[in-house]
């Protein structure tokens, strides 16, 4: 939700653009997450998967959820991340591009690649923040900030009012005008 903005109505003000690099485990959970929860009314969402083995490991991905691909913006490239073809997609879609995700499978890995990427995004003066998953946790990296280290499911992010209030909102667009409160619709 922090990536998108909604106007009063709850509606989405700009498309969701995600980069997600390594498609391993990690990588197709954080993508199952991102089909559910990064499509909202008014906007689009599009997602770009730079792994090397993506062809191999994406078997899951066509035959179970084949009207995904259909309906959704999903692209892949069996490229690695350091790779010329990454740079150019990050070049080309600069303007568009809002959410980045690693999951290249280490700790180390991630935090390598984020590196790499922080210092072309500024190159390119481009700020947007990086999430680098494991199962650990998430770490979100903004430029200019140090990382902050988010555990996965605690209860600061399950139980937060902000979202709680954000969900409401949305839940209330997508029942449309049916009459009742929006406390109401969230509760049913």
């Amino acid at each position: 939700c922090d990536q998108i903005v909604f106007n009063s109505e709850g509606v989405a003000q700009n498309d969701l653009d995600c980069l997600l690099i390594g498609f391993g485990r990690i990588g197709q959970a954080v993508l199952d997450q991102l089909l559910c929860h990064g499509q909202f009314y008014g906007s689009k969402f599009h997602a770009t998967i730079f792994a090397l083995d993506c062809q191999q490991v994406q078997g899951r991905l066509e035959t179970e959820n084949s009207m995904l691909l259909k309906n959704y913006d999903l692209r892949s490239y069996s490229c690695d991340a350091r790779s010329k073809d990454m740079y150019n997609y990050l070049r080309e879609h600069k303007d568009s591009l809002n959410y980045i995700v690693i999951a290249a499978g280490s700790d180390k890995k991630n935090e390598e690649l984020s590196r790499e990427l922080m210092h072309h995004l500024t190159h390119l003066n481009k700020k947007i923040s990086i999430y680098l998953c494991s199962y650990q946790g998430v770490t979100e990296i903004k430029s200019g900030e140090l990382p902050v280290f988010t555990p996965l499911y605690c209860k600061e992010v399950l139980w937060s009012n902000t979202l709680d209030r954000k969900a409401m909102l949305l839940n209330h667009c997508y029942c449309g005008d049916n009459g009742k409160t929006k406390e109401k619709n969230w509760d049913e």
